[in-house]
C-alpha cells in the first residue's frame, strides 16, 4: 500500500488519501446484508470492525461525518458530503444484529442533529 498516494491532494474525492468512513460503514452494511443469505461467522465481527471508522470521523462539535481521516486518526478532509451522511444508518443494522446498546445509542445521537 502506498501511504503517500495523493497525500498532497487530500480533498480529491475521486482518488482520496486516507480512509473514507462512508465507505467503511457502507461495507459494514453490505456484510450484514450478505450475512442474511450466507451465515459465515466472520461477517458480523468484520462489520463491527469496519464501522469503527465512524467514531474516528464523527464531528462531535457540529455532528456529521467528515469525508476522510488519516492513518493517525487525524481528519484529512473536513468536507461533509451527503452520501457519507446517509451511510451512517448502517448503525441501525449493527444495533439490530449485535444487540449492543452502544449502537442503538449512537443511532439516537445521529438522528437528533
Amino acid at each position: 500500500m502506498d501511504w503517500h498516494y495523493n497525500e498532497s491532494d487530500r480533498s480529491n474525492i475521486f482518488r482520496s488519501w486516507g480512509f473514507q468512513p462512508g465507505h467503511q460503514t457502507k461495507w459494514a452494511k453490505l456484510l450484514l446484508i450478505l450475512e442474511r443469505h450466507r451465515k459465515l461467522p466472520w461477517l458480523a465481527p468484520r462489520a463491527v470492525e469496519l464501522f469503527a471508522g465512524f467514531n474516528r470521523a464523527w464531528d462531535s462539535r457540529h455532528g456529521g461525518l467528515y469525508y476522510g481521516f488519516g492513518p493517525d486518526d487525524s481528519i484529512c478532509d473536513h468536507d461533509k458530503y451527503f452520501w457519507v451522511q446517509v451511510e451512517r444508518f448502517a448503525v441501525a443494522l449493527l444495533g439490530a444484529r449485535t444487540g449492543r446498546a452502544a449502537f442503538l445509542g449512537l443511532l439516537r445521537r445521529t438522528l437528533t442533529l
